[in-house]
């Protein structure tokens, strides 16, 4: 697939990182009738529909998955779109690079944990990487921003820092009954 870097501001990067720490948080919270929901994102700009799209916009969204009940849980945030937004959807099947039909009307602006009933067929979509979500505006009908969602691996770093606060943790524990 395509990989094209996408460059934020740290205002940007922090909005991103709050979305997703309470996409999570509300995930925990709530509970969920599968025992894993799979984590999707896409960071979308305008390149991903390529040179024709000039713009400052960019977006994150998450995709929460469960292939279970074959619900998903999205979250989107998007910021300095040059008009006013006039639609927002999911698409696919769609390898990067190549576009396909909207399956699933999103929300206009930035919403947050929207439930939204897939078929199976979608969810395999999703599954296999062949979705995208993109928003709309007056001043781009076809599409403003975009981006392809993709199975959320962890960096090594953010692992190296859950397991070394895991290990504190477990350190304070046996320091503190003795």
């Amino acid at each position: 697939l395509p990989c094209r870097l996408v460059s934020y501001s740290e205002e940007q990067r922090m909005k991103m990182r709050i979305l997703l720490m309470l996409t999570a948080l509300s995930l925990t919270i709530g509970g969920s009738a599968s025992a894993s929901p799979l984590l999707y994102f896409s960071n979308m700009s305008g390149d991903f529909f390529g040179p024709d799209v000039v713009t400052p916009a960019r977006g994150f969204s998450t995709l929460w998955l469960d292939d279970e009940t074959n619900q998903a849980t999205v979250s989107m945030l998007a910021d300095g779109l040059t008009s006013e937004q006039t639609g927002a959807a999911i698409y696919g099947p769609a390898v990067g690079g190549t576009f396909a039909n909207g399956f699933l009307d999103l929300p206009l602006g930035n919403f947050n944990n929207q439930v939204f009933t897939l078929t199976s067929e979608q969810v395999n979509w999703i599954k296999n990487n062949l979705a995208y979500v993109a928003i709309t505006t007056a001043s781009n009908p076809a599409g403003e921003i975009g981006g392809q969602y993709g199975a959320a691996v962890p960096e090594p770093a953010t692992l190296a820092l859950v397991f070394s606060g895991l290990g504190a943790a477990l350190l304070f524990r046996r320091l503190r009954r003795r």
